[in-house]
């Protein structure tokens, strides 16, 4: 697996190099400080699997460089990093072709366990900004409430509301097997039909629609 990294902070950079390792069995990485060497360096290189750039990546240009770093390289996985919570950067980063926005203070799981939904194909996007995001729409999440006895949660098996209340956590789907005690592929198998049933084609529509789904039942 190949991975660039794109970061005019050495710093981070060099802590991500330290646990990815982990990511995968065997993990090349490469690293750059600016837009440029970005292009260059995945221009003349093997195509890279995934792509983390910085937000304030210099010659970026932020959302527009991103919509170029993708007509250019449609087959990597780009991940923006930032440092800012602001939903309405991550949905323009994620419609220029964004893969996945993560926090630059996540926790090494926190942005391991990112980067896996990510590499399943899946959209990323922090829990807070999802929530966030909800509740712009009318939807308050309350605490300690997933799908209570209720018409809303008849529509899901036991098996399905045990994903869900992982899903709304965060957790990609290894570790949703691990804490279930299942295979990865059953969990697969529930997110499929719990997508199905909420008219969803990713997480972060999932999510929304869960959240949807539980406010009008408390209400």
């Amino acid at each position: 697996m190949r991975v660039l990294i794109a970061s005019d902070h050495r710093l981070l950079r060099e802590g991500i190099c330290q646990f990815l390792p982990r990511l995968s069995s065997r993990v090349d990485i490469v690293e750059v400080d600016d837009f440029e060497g970005a292009l260059s360096k995945s221009s003349s290189e093997s195509t890279f699997e995934l792509s983390l750039l910085s937000y304030t990546l210099p010659g970026m240009d932020n959302t527009s460089g991103i919509v170029n770093f993708v007509e250019k390289f449609p087959l990597t996985k780009v991940v923006l990093l930032t440092s800012i919570a602001d939903s309405t950067h991550m949905l323009e980063a994620i419609s220029a072709g964004a893969k996945g926005v993560i926090f630059k203070t996540i926790s090494v799981n926190g942005m391991l366990a990112a980067l896996h939904v990510v590499m399943e194909g899946q959209i990323y996007l922090p829990a807070e900004i999802l929530l966030s995001l909800a509740e712009g729409v009318g939807i308050k999440r309350k605490p300690k409430t997933v799908f209570p006895g209720s018409t809303v949660s008849e529509r899901f098996s036991s098996a399905e509301r045990h994903v869900i209340s992982l899903l709304l956590t965060g957790l990609p789907n290894k570790l949703m097997a691990t804490q279930l005690d299942i295979p990865e592929s059953a969990v697969k198998s529930r997110l499929r039909r719990i997508f199905k049933k909420v008219n969803a084609t990713n997480r972060a529509q999932a999510v929304v629609a869960l959240l949807a789904e539980e406010e009008r039942e408390i209400v």
